[in-house]
């Protein structure tokens, strides 16, 4: 397989502290450097190519990675589902046996979950893993405690979590027809 040329990150568009997107454009890396992840170097930065992990191949995380794999991004996925995964796997997602092994690979995680406790469970997991920093954003539609809880777990580790619900269905998503408001560290937005 013929490596991906690097490309830079597209500006989103950011109309204030709760932003709404048009288009979200998730870049992040893939090229190894020494012992680092892949696309790590040794200080920490990225070369940028389109990657992205996605944690939860359900109705919206499976419609979201199969419309990123038909634009040409390279999904890294995990689902403990195996029907799940399988679907993921026909769509061309790069489906890995855990959510550790997706966030070892991709420094930009999108998380789409069916509950509280998944969401807790990961940002626990992602923060004992001593991963350089990874930008976790979270689409799924939870209570705001709940993802307040998720950040403060994932910031105290040295990651950065966007809170970026979605408005739309499975139909919709399935059709590219999703809006994300996405919230948090603006800077982060819309790198």
């Amino acid at each position: 397989m013929r490596p991906m040329p690097a490309t830079p990150i597209r500006a989103m568009a950011i109309s204030s502290e709760a932003c709404r997107l048009r288009l979200a454009r998730i870049a992040a890396p893939p090229e190894p450097a020494g012992r680092a992840a892949a696309g790590e170097t040794r200080e920490g930065e990225w070369t940028m190519t389109k990657l992205v992990g996605m944690i939860g191949l359900g109705i919206m995380g499976g419609a979201m990675s199969a419309n990123l794999v038909a634009a040409g991004w390279r999904v890294l996925g995990y689902d403990p589902d195996a029907a799940r995964q399988a679907e993921a796997r026909e769509a061309g997602v790069e489906v890995r046996d855990s959510l550790l092994a997706v966030a070892a690979e991709a420094p930009v995680l999108v998380t789409s979950l069916p509950g509280p406790a998944a969401l807790r469970a990961t940002a626990l997991a992602l923060a004992q893993a001593g991963l350089l920093k990874r930008v976790v954003v979270e689409t799924s539609t939870l209570a705001l405690p709940d993802k307040d809880e998720a950040a403060r777990i994932l910031a105290q580790a040295g990651h950065v979590a966007l809170d970026c619900p979605l408005s739309g269905t499975g139909a919709q998503a399935r059709v590219k027809d999703l809006i994300v408001y996405a919230s948090g560290d603006a800077a982060e937005i819309a790198a």
